[in-house]
């Protein structure tokens, strides 16, 4: 019994066959490009966004009656009495507050004042 010689001979077990006869071997698989460079790229670029959106809608925010409400709430718990605002707006160079009045304990006005408006620059926070 002759073996055919144009037939590769068996491979051992649990090794891979090369590439047949008359065939370039494979090329290898790319490396797999690192991209942590970028993704840092990326997220300082969404972060530098992100806070000039802040910077730009601060009096915006600021403006809501949400902040409000929690600010006053901030400051009665300080208070022997409270502070109402019924309205303020706040600008790049300014704050107005409209309906002022500081109660005492027992509710009495102690000072009331329609409209106040004060200039004012981020930059001095």
């Amino acid at each position: 019994m002759s073996q055919d010689q144009s037939a590769p001979p068996p491979s051992p077990a649990g090794q891979p066959e090369g590439p047949p006869s008359g065939q370039a071997p494979p090329k290898p698989k790319p490396r797999r490009r690192r991209r942590w460079l970028r993704r840092v790229v990326w997220a300082g670029v969404l972060l530098v966004i992100g806070l000039g959106a802040m910077v730009a809608l601060g009096p915006t925010i600021a403006s809501t009656s949400v902040v409000r409400g929690w600010v006053l709430g901030q400051i009665n718990e300080q208070l022997n009495g409270s502070l109402q605002i019924k309205e303020w707006t706040f600008g790049w160079d300014s704050v107005e507050l409209r309906g002022v009045r500081l109660l005492d304990a027992k509710g009495r006005v102690v000072f009331e004042m329609p409209t106040l408006r004060t200039p004012w620059s981020a930059s001095g926070v």
